[in-house]
């Protein structure tokens, strides 16, 4: 990810800070940051594969949970911390009979980290859901296409819900 520097005077120390290409977007949150389809595009740093297991809120009707595989993607290499602006993406496949995934694809969950106080009841993260699209070129765009803020997208309730289950305080499942 392009790196921008944002220099910060404070009386009698001068700090120099790394950001990441992220911007932020004052226009419905104070400090949330916006991610463009190209950040989300980038995020192919393979983390794991899982099945089974609970997959409750935005699964498609009469998908079992032990039918799916589920990829998970990261704009980090390290997840042991979940620094600000970290793009985590779920792409979820229906898995075959011989438990194998296969082409066809439900779609993609997003998370993105945000800043402090974005949504404190959600881990400060934003929720994305994006259904499978068979016109969307899955090659130029892995997760999928980015939805406007909105059902879909944001502090999403049903999201929450299933997140807030997660070990640890930062709202995120692993394989640890």
């Amino acid at each position: 990810m392009k790196k921008t520097r944002l220099f910060i005077l404070i009386p009698g120390v001068f700090a120099l800070i790394a950001m990441s290409s992220c911007k932020k977007d004052n226009s419905q949150d104070l400090g949330k940051i916006s991610i463009s389809q190209s950040d989300l595009d980038k995020v192919t740093n393979h983390i794991y594969d899982t099945t089974g297991g609970f997959f409750s809120h935005g699964a498609p009707t009469g998908v079992s949970p032990d039918s799916t595989i589920r990829m998970i993607y990261s704009s980090e290499t390290n997840l042991k911390s979940i620094p600000v602006g970290t793009i985590i993406a779920k792409r979820t496949f229906h898995r075959g009979p011989d438990g194998k995934k296969t082409d066809e694809m439900y779609g993609t969950f997003v998370v993105v980290k945000q800043n402090s106080g974005y949504n404190a009841a959600g881990g400060d993260l934003e929720y994305i859901n994006i259904p499978y699209d068979a016109s969307n070129d899955y090659s130029a765009h892995p997760n999928g296409i980015l939805p406007a803020d909105g059902a879909t997208r944001g502090k999403l309730e049903t999201c929450m819900g299933c997140h807030s289950g997660a070990g640890g305080n930062d709202f995120i499942f692993s394989n640890d």
